[in-house]
């Protein structure tokens, strides 16, 4: 039928057209693409015709599972490209800075900690909650991104132990997204090997009280690091 028509019936089909053209990396008709154009919104349409954050988070996931599936990195790059060229971005995920460059992996959580690898970090985490990420993506993306910047500084890596824990980030995620990062390899392995061995209450028992615990526990730990 009528694409335009299409859309009007339900604006995620929008998104549908570069998910389904990335299988086969195959051409849009003119008729689909003048439609794009001509008004591509996912939202502030009306309450009824708005595409829901969560169908636009989906529909991502979609075309990259299904890249995954069939191994196809050609599929996944052609796909990310197809969004960039027509500014699909910006209806999917507004205010975020968007970077597909490298992104050769299927790992979805690798995958978003490149795609917003050029935001603030302080700001991240709260925006891919507003736009409807599942908290395990978006915990482990700024956690691999303030990894890449933190990973040198030894007074940072107690605390980036405790947030590798804390969301539950495999070392498998880490490696992958290192290597593709191009991190120092050093630090990389023995980040991926530290496991802090100090005990709280051993320490107290050799008379350290309050704050003094916590303060000696990261300097040994910062020494186990080494």
């Amino acid at each position: 039928g009528e694409a335009s028509e299409r859309f009007i019936e339900d604006r995620l089909r929008i998104l549908r057209v570069f998910r389904f053209a990335s299988r086969k990396q195959s051409e849009r008709s003119k008729n689909t693409i003048d439609a794009i154009m001509r008004d591509k919104r996912l939202r502030n349409v009306s309450p009824i015709d708005d595409v829901s954050q969560e169908r636009i988070v989906e529909e991502f996931v979609k075309a990259v599972d299904w890249s995954a599936e069939h191994e196809n990195m050609k599929a996944l790059n052609f796909y990310l490209e197809l969004l960039q060229k027509y500014d699909m971005f910006e209806e999917m995920f507004p205010e975020l800075d968007i970077n597909i460059d490298n992104i050769n992996t299927f790992n979805l959580k690798v995958i978003f900690a490149l795609l917003f690898r050029d935001n603030n970090i302080e700001n991240l985490r709260s925006k891919l909650r507003k736009y409807k990420f599942p908290n395990i993506l978006a915990d482990t993306a700024c956690f691999l991104l303030r990894l890449r910047d933190e990973l040198t500084n030894l007074n940072k890596i107690p605390a980036l132990y405790k947030e590798k824990v804390r969301f539950h980030v495999d070392n498998e995620t880490i490696n992958e997204f290192g290597n593709l990062y191009d991190l120092d390899k050093k630090y990389l392995e023995a980040f991926v090997k530290f496991q802090p061995r100090i005990d709280a209450n051993e320490l107290m028992k050799l008379g350290y009280k309050g704050p003094q615990i916590g303060a000696e526990v990261k300097r040994r730990e910062i020494e186990e690091f080494k």
